[in-house]
C-alpha cells in the first residue's frame, strides 16, 4: 500500500534484494523491462538470480529464461545462495552435517516456489512470449528474468540486411511490448563490450 505523506519512498513494484536500488526505482513495475548489463563474469546472473529468489521467496510466480546457464547449475547457485553456503560445497561428495543441514532446509523451502527456469540456448521472442502467456495462465507471472539478450536468436526475414545493433534494438523493444503485455517487470541481462566503461559493476537501467 503506498504511504501517502510519510516521505518516505513507498515501493510500487517487486522489491530487490537492495535497498539503495528500491529507493532509486521503487521496485520494478508492473510492464517494465528493466536493463541489467556489465561485461561478462562480474555478477550479471548473480543479480538476476537475487531479484528471482526475491520474488519467489514472497510467493509470487517467476520464470527464468537461461540461454547459457543449464538449469541445473543455475538451480544450485540459486539453492547455495539461499542456504548461505559455498556452491561448492552444493557439489561435493560428503558435505559437513551443518552445510548439509543447511542445504537440506534451502531444498525444502524452494520446493514450495513458484520458479521455473528454461535453459533455451535457441530461443527467439515469440517463443519467449508463447511460454509466458502459457505460463500466466497456469501458475500467474510476477517476474520474467531473461538472461541474455545477445544470445536470443532473432528471427530474419529475407531481405533483412540490418547490422546487430539494429536487431538488438528490435529484439529490446519487442520485449518491452511483451513486459506491458504480460503487465509485470521483465529484466533482460544485457553483455557490454569491454572497454564500454570504466566502471565494471553491473547497472540497471529502464
Amino acid at each position: 500500500r503506498a504511504r501517502f505523506g510519510s516521505g518516505a519512498p513507498a515501493h510500487v513494484g517487486l522489491p530487490t534484494p537492495w535497498p539503495r536500488v528500491n529507493s532509486e526505482l521503487l521496485g520494478l513495475g508492473p510492464g517494465e523491462l528493466i536493463l541489467i548489463g556489465a561485461e561478462t563474469s562480474v555478477g550479471k546472473t548473480v543479480a538476476a538470480t537475487d531479484i528471482a529468489r526475491e520474488t519467489a521467496r514472497a510467493n509470487r510466480s517467476v520464470y527464468f529464461f537461461s540461454l547459457e546457464m543449464p538449469r541445473t547449475e543455475l538451480f544450485n547457485r540459486a539453492l547455495a545462495a539461499e542456504a548461505g553456503v559455498d556452491l561448492k560445497k552444493i557439489r561435493s561428495v560428503v558435505p559437513t552435517r551443518e552445510d548439509f543441514d543447511a542445504i537440506a532446509r534451502a531444498t525444502t523451502d524452494t520446493s514450495k516456489w513458484r520458479f521455473k527456469i528454461d535453459y533455451c540456448p535457441r530461443i527467439t521472442v515469440p517463443q519467449v512470449r508463447i511460454a509466458c502467456l502459457r505460463r500466466k495462465a497456469t501458475h500467474g507471472l510476477d517476474l520474467v528474468v531473461i538472461d541474455y539478450l545477445q544470445l536470443i536468436t532473432f528471427v530474419t526475414r529475407r531481405g533483412d540486411d540490418r547490422n546487430e545493433a539494429s536487431r538488438l534494438a528490435e529484439v529490446t523493444r519487442e520485449l518491452k511490448i511483451l513486459a506491458g503485455e504480460l503487465m509485470c517487470p521483465v529484466v533482460l541481462l544485457s553483455q557490454f563490450n569491454n572497454g564500454d566503461g570504466d566502471d565494471k559493476r553491473p547497472s540497471v537501467k529502464r
